[in-house]
């Protein structure tokens, strides 16, 4: 029987054969929260709404609301997509810096492909073996300057060489520990 007189029975589908607004041959309604249109799903389009029927709605942070693997707390995949709705998309899975490590392989900064797991520790202020530890096993005579940015000149803090150098010095001093950094550097990777 059609109890609400809306042409649908319940075994037609009617979902709430109590009113006649709500049957298979309605339009869902956004935002009263009725299943209007008998289809299982309520406000379906709405920010309120689980769309994809993943446990999240947009209003609960679901970023794709199209797409049932992504929501808050997914596993992230390498796929292009924020799978956890963080803001960024394969976060920890690419290897940035390709220095064959990323971050959930290790590597304690991935923008920089001289710092890695295993790797040697340069005197270069880095912790370039991702142990917690920067130059390790270096003298302050051995930590090379670095740019620091602001005044184009090297920070020698914790360089007590360096300064000492003179003119030009300190400039010599620079680029042969660059040279030594690459040589080093080319013969981790060939030995790698």
């Amino acid at each position: 029987d059609d109890d609400d007189g809306d042409g649908f029975s319940e075994a037609d589908g009617d979902c709430d054969d109590t009113a006649a607004s709500t049957n298979p041959g309605a339009g869902e309604v956004l935002g009263n929260g009725v299943d209007d249109d008998c289809d299982g799903l309520v406000d379906e389009g709405t920010p309120s709404s689980d769309d994809d029927n993943d446990g999240f709605s947009e209003a609960q942070g679901d970023c794709d609301d199209t797409n049932a693997g992504v929501y808050p707390g997914a596993p992230e995949l390498e796929n292009g997509l924020d799978d956890d709705c963080n803001g960024d998309a394969d976060e920890g899975l690419v290897d940035l810096d390709e220095d064959g490590f990323t971050v959930d392989d290790g590597d304690c900064d991935d923008q920089d492909g001289w710092v890695y797991p295993g790797a040697d520790e340069l005197c270069d202020r880095a912790d370039n073996d991702c142990d917690g530890t920067a130059d390790e096993g270096c003298d302050d005579e051995e930590v090379v300057p670095v740019d620091t940015g602001d005044t184009g000149l090297a920070d020698t803090k914790g360089c007590a060489g360096c300064a000492a150098q003179g003119d030009g010095g300190g400039a010599i001093a620079g680029i042969a520990a660059l040279v030594m950094l690459v040589a080093r550097r080319r013969g981790a990777r060939r030995a790698a």
